[in-house]
This record gives C-alpha cells, sequence and structure tokens, in this order.
C-alpha cells in the first residue's frame, strides 16, 4: 500500500510540473503573439504611410537617380550669371545678376 501512495504521489508532481509547464508556455507563446501584433500593427502604418507600394523601394531609387547634381547645376547656374564684373551684395547674387541666355 505505501507502494501505491508513492505513485500517487509522483503523478500528482507530474501532473504539478505538466500545469506549470503548460502556464509557461502560454505566458511565453502570449507575450509573444502580443508583440508579434504591435509589430505588425507598424509594418501596416508603415505601408499604409508609403502608399501601399510594393515597389517603393525600386521607385526611389529610380527618382533619386534622376536628381540633379551640384555640378550639373552649377554648370546650368553658370548661363545665367554675367562674367564680367561682380555684382553680388555682400558675396549675394542680387536680383540683376541673373539673365535669361
Amino acid at each position: 500500500m505505501e507502494i501505491r501512495k508513492l505513485s500517487d504521489a509522483m503523478i500528482l508532481a507530474v501532473e504539478a510540473a505538466v500545469r506549470e509547464a503548460k502556464d509557461y508556455v502560454q505566458t511565453v507563446v502570449g507575450a509573444l503573439v502580443d508583440n508579434a501584433l504591435e509589430a505588425l500593427d507598424t509594418l501596416t502604418e508603415l505601408s499604409k504611410a508609403l502608399g501601399d507600394n510594393p515597389n517603393f523601394a525600386a521607385d526611389v531609387a529610380v527618382e533619386l537617380g534622376k536628381r540633379v547634381t551640384k555640378e550639373a547645376l552649377v554648370e546650368k547656374l553658370a548661363n545665367y550669371v554675367p562674367k564680367n564684373g561682380d555684382t553680388t551684395v555682400n558675396g549675394i547674387l542680387t536680383a540683376t545678376d541673373f539673365k535669361i541666355p
């Protein structure tokens, strides 16, 4: 009979350990799911902010490729600034400095 009681005690201990393990797993999975939902909300918000455009990165790269370089701008503006004499005020170009070629 004493062996039977020991067996029952062992079963109760195993059952308690299983309950603890289940509770722990549920807690960890619950925290993981809660955090995932927040991350998914953030991704949804970002997607909406980017216009739900799946090609956003490629589109931005194309537009960046179209940008005007500093050198090209200086070269183009050189056509509008007179070559003779300094007509700036304190080193700043004035409206009369520009001419249309």
